[in-house]
């Protein structure tokens, strides 16, 4: 069973290995034998661990296991702000967002800042890194939920088990603290940044790619009316997404 559960973690490993590069690229120095082992083709590797003691075996199955992290982490994080990613948004929204027949109460909050082209031509783009990583900071301390860079200046929080009202005191919370920041670096720069927020109960993987199209919309809303503002999803708007999810949800089966 030991080395079956091995196995499958040599499977595993290499498509993530494949994803973020060489092994060398990481912060975990592999021991010299787990060096080897990474080295030999994956019908070996097996193999390799047969012949050794059981307790060096274990330490580079200890070690793998370390990579194994290492690797997710960074498959997943955007490594200038650390926050999770867009990969990271795409596998949620495939798993923990739901399963079949269960309905859960989302709010999905969408910003980006405001003018960011004008601050790159600024301040260069160590100005405009700058930004970006004081924001995401400004995001993680203002909410206990999941924060993704999806791109850019594009940013998606995710609220699980949240309605319209929490998501928008969230939304105007961080709006403020975005515009509150203070850059030693660059004594002038101001910024500020535009909020949609959109809740609804979904059942599905597609009822949720519409509640964030939604939030998307109303972020774009925020823009158009001035920006530095927070656009929730009207009534109206979150009917007919009920609507949907109800058209989307699975059936029972017939009796």
């Amino acid at each position: 069973m030991y080395k079956l559960s091995l196995r499958l973690r040599v499977v595993a490993i290499s498509g993530l290995l494949y994803l973020v590069g060489a092994v060398s690229a990481f912060a975990i120095e592999p021991s010299l034998l787990t060096q080897q082992f990474f080295k030999l083709p994956l019908d070996k590797r097996l193999e390799f661990l047969n012949r050794l003691p059981f307790a060096t075996s274990l330490k580079i199955m200890e070690e793998f296991d370390a990579y194994v992290k290492e690797l997710t982490n960074a498959a997943y994080t955007d490594s200038l702000t650390c926050l999770k990613n867009r990969r990271a948004l795409s596998d949620l929204k495939q798993s923990s967002l739901h399963s079949d027949g269960a309905f859960r109460q989302i709010s999905v909050i969408s910003f980006d800042i405001d003018h960011f082209k004008k601050v790159n031509d600024t301040y260069g783009h160590d100005g405009g890194d700058e930004v970006l990583v004081e924001v995401a900071r400004a995001a993680i301390q203002n909410t206990r939920d999941i924060v993704f860079r999806k791109g850019g200046e594009e940013f998606e929080i995710i609220m699980l088990d949240a309605t319209n009202v929490e998501g928008e005191l969230v939304a105007q919370r961080l709006r403020n603290a975005i515009e509150a920041i203070q850059f030693s670096k660059y004594p002038t720069l101001k910024v500020t940044a535009s909020f949609g927020v959109a809740s609804a109960t979904i059942s599905n993987s597609e009822t949720f790619k519409v509640l964030q199209g939604l939030a998307d919309e109303m972020a774009y809303a925020a823009k158009t009316n001035g920006r530095n503002q927070v656009q929730v999803a009207p009534e109206k708007r979150l009917c007919e997404l009920a609507l949907i999810n109800i058209q989307l949800a699975p059936q029972p089966p017939k009796p």
